[in-house]
């Protein structure tokens, strides 16, 4: 490493100053050897006035004796120069005789020179005897401010890794070391109090509460997120200046071949706003809430999942695969539990084994599968997706690399939406303006925002792509008083941006009288379902009338069946079980008790004999034809689940519970022992999100868009 000899540099300064006569062959720079060598390293914030650098860089401290005096002078005024000179009296009154400044003892004109500097830094810095750690914007040893220091990326590395580092003001006044600040500089940086007294190698946390500390931490140049971290995370990758944020992938994956970290997931963990794509976090932000995490010991994270997994799947799972991930061409080769979310047939959840203290499960995160890859995926509706309850230890694919993209052209006709006595507002972004709209990379999503005087409802049109698919997506909503056009557009624009595929939304909303009152486990999912009216099937849809009643004015599986008489359409069946146990119950016969809130009503149980769960299916074809259907289920509710049961055998009690609940129907009265016709005394309700002229207006608008497309 180049030092500066502290003493030269000293003289030197003195003998100018003073206008006396210096030797031009002396050397203020020399190369040492960092193990043998006693030195000590500024530590210090980069600044600059009016877009020009103040400080003073390799080659005007090694050729300072030979400029011209008008050039010598200004340099020396500089805050930069000053500054060393200033660090290097603190050193000379500390018995330092070599001193370590990266703005002048780097020759970055040297991409070599500057590559194995930035690899060797944190060694550097680990080697030391003291780092002058200088706070340019700290005036006053008590001061409460936050200096900017505090806020630089490669500031990080230079707080950690020296066994001391002494803190001083902008007069070069002392604040105090390390070990006496540590709680305060805890506070400040959420670099945990163990790490700051007794160093990061004995005890390294995890990669991603690593990562966290860097979160809210800046760098003038981009790539410099991840170099700035190598030597805290003991990696080495080469310097590529000019390819922006993909030098903080490479870094991910060259930890990910060097270690089986799998907190390096866990990014946005906690979030339901993120960037659904590649398995790689961008940036160090993206690990912002992660300062808690740690890792999990193989067989405990078995354990703790071991009441999902079916005991006969254990003996196959080889604790090996949790820590194995090769990097291929197709994506990183992956061992993970994942458990499908029944409401869909392509996201799943998937746990990691890591978690935000000792006390907390597994952190898990969202999937989506697209063609033979796994991708992050995010939605405001993951949190509320039914997990099917037997994960899955399944071997695949997680895509790090960019996902494909190509610039799509729509052409838009809107004239059936505005004929329709709706207004347009406008467009979010606004810089997308024009009948032509062109998504790119950096624009993958356009909002346009209509609005319903008579029935005081928006709904937003968003036009985008997500996995090198396009799509379009609908929402509807009654917007808060007095909310503007333009906030309710940034708001669609931030919800469809987490979005993969759209289907047809629905909202549970129903008469009082129809709410979810009686608990069950659907595949061990808890979910609440209604009394259902007389003869219902999955699949009716209908109204309310003012009585309360539910009258039914179609069957969308009959409808589907009209429109596409070929169609194969099933409904996927669900095992039913009890969410609270009760005595009264045996293997056929389940007893269910209706709740209001936590209280149970006394004298609501009914009968469900050999119980089967329906729902409709959750594919691409059904949601095909759901929607050129849509219009039949304007302002109406639909049958989405249900739970069918063989008619109990008589049985007084039985009978009479059911009678008292309201769920005894004529065919359930008159049964007899023989009889097993089926009925239905359970069903989920829920509505349409979109009134009449807006369905009308989207199926046009959607014709119009899919048949002017030009990709």
């Amino acid at each position: 490493m180049r030092l500066i000899n502290v003493k030269t540099f000293i003289e030197r300064e003195q003998a100018i100053s003073k206008g006396g006569r210096v030797d031009r062959r002396t050397k203020v720079l020399e190369f040492r050897d960092d193990e043998t060598t006693t030195y000590a390293i500024l530590s210090h914030r980069w600044t600059d006035q009016r877009g020009e650098t103040t400080e003073a860089d390799y080659d005007e401290v090694m050729e300072l004796v030979k400029m011209e005096k008008d050039k010598q002078d200004e340099v020396r005024r500089r805050i930069g120069y000053r500054k060393i000179f200033d660090c290097c009296k603190q050193a000379k009154r500390d018995g330092y005789e070599w001193l370590w400044v990266d703005t002048c003892c780097i020759d970055k004109r040297s991409s070599a020179e500057l590559s194995e500097a930035i690899n060797s830094m944190y060694r550097w810095y680990e080697n030391l005897r003291v780092c002058y750690a200088y706070l340019h914007d700290g005036r006053y040893p008590n001061s409460n401010g936050w200096p900017e220091w505090f806020s630089r990326s490669w500031t990080l590395q230079e707080m950690i890794a020296p066994s001391t580092v002494q803190f001083f003001n902008k007069d070069w006044q002392h604040i105090g070391d390390k070990r006496t600040l540590a709680h305060t500089l805890a506070d400040i940086t959420h670099v945990p109090h163990y790490i700051l007294t007794d160093g990061i190698s004995s005890n390294r946390p995890c990669v991603a509460q690593i990562m966290s500390w860097a979160a809210d931490r800046t760098t003038t140049r981009v790539e410099d997120k991840a170099y700035s971290l190598l030597g805290l995370l003991d990696a080495n990758i080469p310097m590529v200046y000019g390819e922006g944020e993909k030098a903080f992938h490479r870094l991910q994956l060259e930890i990910i071949r060097m270690s089986n970290d799998q907190s390096i997931f866990a990014w946005s963990f906690n979030e339901d706003n993120g960037r659904t794509g590649s398995i790689l976090a961008d940036d160090p932000s993206f690990f912002r809430g992660c300062h808690r995490m740690e890792l999990m010991d193989p067989n405990e994270f078995i354990r703790f999942l071991k009441r999902d997994i079916l005991e006969e799947e254990l003996p196959s799972i080889d604790k090996d695969q949790l820590g194995v991930f090769p990097i291929t061409d197709r994506g990183i080769q992956f061992w993970l539990f994942l458990h499908p979310c029944a409401d869909s047939d392509s996201v799943f959840a998937a746990w990691l084994p890591c978690r935000c203290g000792s006390s907390f499960p597994p952190v898990v995160i969202s999937l989506a599968s697209w063609k033979t890859n796994y991708y992050r995926y995010f939605s405001s509706l993951c949190g509320r997706f039914p997990i099917a309850r037997t994960p899955q230890f399944r071997q695949l694919y997680l895509r790090y690399q960019d996902t494909p993209h190509h610039n799509a052209i729509f052409e838009i006709e809107d004239d059936a939406i505005v004929e329709s006595g709706l207004t347009y507002c406008g467009r979010f972004p606004s810089k997308l303006s024009g009948n032509v709209l062109t998504l790119t990379s950096s624009d993958p999503l356009c909002i346009k925002v209509y609005s319903d005087s008579q029935s005081g409802c928006r709904f937003a049109v968003g036009i985008g792509q997500c996995f090198g698919q396009d799509w379009i997506h609908f929402v509807s909503e009654v917007p808060a008083s007095g909310c503007p056009w333009k906030r309710y557009a940034g708001k669609a624009y931030k919800k469809q941006t987490i979005l993969i595929v759209t289907c047809c939304l629905m909202i549970r909303d129903s008469p009082s009288k129809w709410r979810d009152r009686f608990p069950l486990l659907v595949d061990g999912v808890s979910m609440k379902f209604s009394p259902a009216p007389n003869g219902i099937k999955l699949g009716d849809y209908g109204h309310f009338t003012n009585s309360k009643n539910f009258h039914c004015e179609g069957n969308i599986f009959a409808d589907i069946r009209s429109f596409a008489s070929k169609a194969a359409i099933t409904p996927r069946q669900h095992k039913i079980h009890q969410k609270h146990k009760t005595n009264d119950s045996d293997s056929d016969h389940l007893m269910v008790y209706q709740y209001i809130g936590d209280f149970c009503v006394t004298g609501s149980a009914i009968t469900l004999y050999k119980p089967l769960g329906l729902s409709t299916p959750s594919n691409h074809n059904f949601h095909s034809l759901l929607t050129c259907l849509s219009t039949r289920l304007t302002n109406k509710y639909l049958v989405t689940r249900v739970v069918q049961c063989e008619a109990v055998p008589y049985s007084r009690r039985h009978w009479q519970a059911n009678y008292r609940a309201g769920t005894c129907t004529r065919h359930l009265r008159s049964v007899s022992n023989s009889a097993r016709n089926s009925c239905i005394p359970l069903c989920i309700l829920q509505s349409h999100l979109f009134g009449t002229e807006m369905i009308r207006g989207f199926l046009q608008i959607s014709a119009t868009l899919a048949a002017k497309h030009r990709a």
